[in-house]
This record gives structure tokens, C-alpha cells and sequence, in this order.
């Protein structure tokens, strides 16, 4: 299974103008300064959502590409602000002591992401079966 969230942070982002302009939800975000659910002080402000919840990695890419074209005004303003902006895109397969899974990250999603200057970082969950 594949599924990226968009994260953005920045100590200086004003967290409540993307949130209104851009309908993020309460969930979605938190502020610089506020307490976290551990009970730590958030040291910088930001929001994330869901692009993509699918098994099939080239109709998840094109989640990934619909996104970049359809929210570019979105992207276009966190960029100019300096926003930081990252895919977190978490793969999780089964897997035995002799098999791995591999995704393909082609050069043209990589070069799309890369332009719209967005990291990608990857998490992977390993599942087992239970013996």
C-alpha cells in the first residue's frame, strides 16, 4: 500500500491565511507556540493532508501529478513564501526474510516534484504474518 501526505511547516508561515484560503481543516494543522498531544510546545506552525491512498503506484503518481497541476496556486504561494514543503509518502507491504518491495520513482514525477520544490520523504511499514 502507498500514501502520501503534503506536510508544510515554517516558523513564520501564518497558519491561518492557508487555512481560510484554502479550506484546510482543524485537524489538518497546528500552531507555532501550542502544545502538541505529547504535551510538547510546537517550535513552528504548519498543516498536512492526504494526496493519495493507493495500491497501485501508477494511479497513485497520478494522484501525486493531479495534485501538483490542480493545486498550483497553493503550491506557487507556499513556495514564494519559502514554506517548507515535503511528501511523506508511506509504503507498507508484506514481506518475508527473502522479499522486499520496490517502487519506482520515475524522472519525470521526481522532476515535477523537484520543480514545484517539494522534498519527498519515505516511511516504510513493514507488515508480518502472524505465525
Amino acid at each position: 500500500m502507498l500514501d502520501t501526505m503534503f506536510h508544510v511547516w515554517s516558523e513564520e508561515i501564518d497558519i491561518h491565511h492557508f487555512v481560510n484560503k484554502y479550506s484546510i481543516s482543524k485537524d489538518e494543522y497546528w500552531v507555532k507556540g501550542i502544545k502538541d498531544t505529547v504535551g510538547r510546545v510546537r517550535t513552528h506552525s504548519g498543516f498536512k493532508f492526504l494526496i493519495s491512498d493507493n495500491e497501485d503506484v501508477l494511479e497513485h503518481f497520478s494522484d501525486l501529478k493531479t495534485f501538483l497541476i490542480s493545486d498550483k496556486e497553493l503550491i506557487t504561494e507556499l513556495k514564494e513564501k519559502n514554506m517548507n514543503m515535503c511528501f511523506n509518502v508511506g509504503m507498507t507491504f508484506n514481506v518475508s526474510k527473502y522479499y522486499s518491495k520496490n517502487f519506482t520513482f520515475t524522472n519525470d514525477i521526481l522532476k515535477v516534484i523537484a520543480d514545484a520544490g517539494i522534498d519527498i520523504e519515505i516511511s516504510t511499514y513493514v507488515e508480518t504474518e502472524e505465525e
